[in-house]
């Protein structure tokens, strides 16, 4: 490649590993949305709300590998502060996309009703939502 110091090789597989590891978890996340969100009949509005939501973890997952690219260049120029910069951003966006991903999703299903077609549990179980 080119001349790397030895912390710049292990900085540029880290990041790789990193991008391909927090992808393959944001998958789990969007199958466990879809899944959940398929256990009620939302309305147009929480049709709207869960499609949103599932954008915005594409939004994420390309921003992991737009992160790779700035690493590639912060390590061609020499530049660390990039490299933690670029890291603190992601970890502020992680945070962020986590409570908009809960507030999506209960704000989604807020006047759905529970109508599985394919029953994750039974609705005697206590995991399943209660109509009150």
């Amino acid at each position: 490649m080119w001349n790397l110091s030895v912390l710049g090789k292990i900085t540029l597989i880290s990041i790789i590993l990193q991008a391909i590891v927090i992808t393959i978890l944001e998958v789990f996340v969007i199958c466990f949305h879809v899944n959940f969100v398929s256990q009620y009949k939302l309305n147009p509005i929480g049709e709207g709300i869960s499609e949103a939501d599932l954008i915005y973890h594409a939004i994420f997952v390309i921003s992991l590998f737009f992160q790779v690219l700035l690493v590639i260049d912060a390590l061609w120029h020499r530049n660390s502060i990039q490299i933690i910069a670029n890291n603190l951003l992601s970890l502020a966006y992680a945070g962020i996309q986590l409570f908009q991903h809960l507030m999506l999703e209960g704000a989604g299903i807020l006047n759905a009703t529970y109508a599985p077609t394919n029953p994750i549990f039974s609705k005697d179980d206590s995991d399943a939502p209660k109509d009150y």
